[in-house]
Parts: C-alpha cells; sequence; structure tokens
C-alpha cells in the first residue's frame, strides 16, 4: 500500500518479498516506527532507497534483487548507532545502486 500510517505503532515484520512489486519504496513505509524486519528483496522496485529515519528498532532490512538507484542514503552513516542501533543483518546486492557504503554502517558491531 501507498499508505502505511494506519498501522505505525503496532506493525513490526513486513515481509513483501518475491511478489513482481514495481515502482519506488513509499515513503510512508517511514511511518512504521516498531519495524523489526522488512523484506521487499526480489521485486521489481526501482527508485532510491528510502531514508529510514524512524527505524530505530529495524533488525533485518532485505531490499536485494529490485532495481534500486542511486547511492545508500548518507544519513545511514552520519550516526548509524543511533540510527539502526538494532540492525543486525542488511542485504543490498543485485541492485543498481552506486556510490559507497557509508562508513558509519561500520561502527554497527552486530551487522
Amino acid at each position: 500500500p501507498a499508505h502505511f500510517n494506519a498501522m505505525n505503532s503496532k506493525l513490526n515484520l513486513l515481509e513483501l518479498r518475491h511478489n513482481a512489486f514495481t515502482g519506488s519504496i513509499p515513503s510512508s513505509i517511514e511511518s512504521l516506527t516498531a519495524l523489526t524486519f522488512l523484506s521487499l528483496s526480489g521485486n521489481k522496485m526501482t527508485g532510491t532507497l528510502p531514508l529510514l529515519k524512524n527505524s530505530q528498532s529495524l533488525e533485518r532490512l532485505y531490499v536485494d534483487g529490485n532495481g534500486l538507484v542511486g547511492t545508500v542514503p548518507s544519513t545511514w552513516g552520519v550516526d548509524s548507532k543511533l540510527m539502526f542501533p538494532e540492525l543486525i543483518e542488511l542485504w543490498m546486492g543485485d541492485n543498481n545502486l552506486s556510490g559507497s557504503i557509508p562508513s558509519g554502517l561500520a561502527n554497527l558491531k552486530s551487522l
């Protein structure tokens, strides 16, 4: 759905892999503040990676196997310990991403 706002405080797992979804990842996904698991792998999604600025609970993020473009948001590396303190898995392969991975992600000891 384009709008996740109604589920923002309750939804903690969103598994949407291998559905042939197209289009961009909706920015409203950032309203899912309780999300611990997000898998959008193996779709046909395009556009850029979301900022995920309200995702402090996120433990696993899978966006591999799409057609995502652009760079990994620089905000992901500014202070990754605060932005993604629980992140233990991050899969972004098989996209068309460019640039470098923000060095701050290296500070995540569980990743």
